[in-house]
């Protein structure tokens, strides 16, 4: 008697080996449950991406070109175009200056050493802030005040 004919006749068989079957069923998407989520966490990720970048874009071209197409329209001499003229010129300036503010304090702070503090002796200011590789006037006062109290001056 063959296996398919005993489980045909035998309804625990039949049970059993349906109850095998959907545990079977049950581990293969559990052992890639892991993986399922890493990919569909980097999917999201790359389609808010996606969305934030088109809105963004979106938001910069529509307000430059409708700018743009405005200022062509009206007369040479309008107001309302020497405005517009000049917000926008005075806007890139202001960009190229915040940059270049930007840049020259990123290359004005002084170099660090392996622990980030800007001076070799700075763990004498016991964790202060630091201003220039000095402590600056608030803290040394503070620092002074909490020193007379241990002298015994208030």
């Amino acid at each position: 008697m063959s296996s398919s004919t005993a489980t045909a006749q035998d309804p625990f068989a039949i049970l059993g080996e349906t109850l095998e079957t959907a545990a079977g069923a049950l581990d293969v998407p559990t052992a890639h449950a892991r993986e399922s989520a890493h990919r569909a966490a980097a999917t999201t990720k790359r389609v808010v991406g996606s969305g934030v970048y088109s809105l963004s874009y979106a938001l910069a071209y529509g307000s430059v070109f409708a700018a743009t197409y405005v200022h062509d329209l009206l007369p040479d001499g309008s107001a309302v175009r020497r405005g517009l003229s000049d917000g926008s010129h005075d806007a890139l300036s202001a960009r190229s200056r915040r940059i270049l503010l930007k840049e020259e304090a990123a290359a004005s702070v002084p170099p660090t050493d392996l622990h980030g503090s800007p001076d070799p002796h700075a763990a004498e200011s016991h964790g202060a802030p630091l201003r220039n590789g000095h402590v600056d006037g608030d803290t040394r006062t503070r620092i002074d005040a909490l020193a007379g109290q241990f002298d015994g001056e208030r």
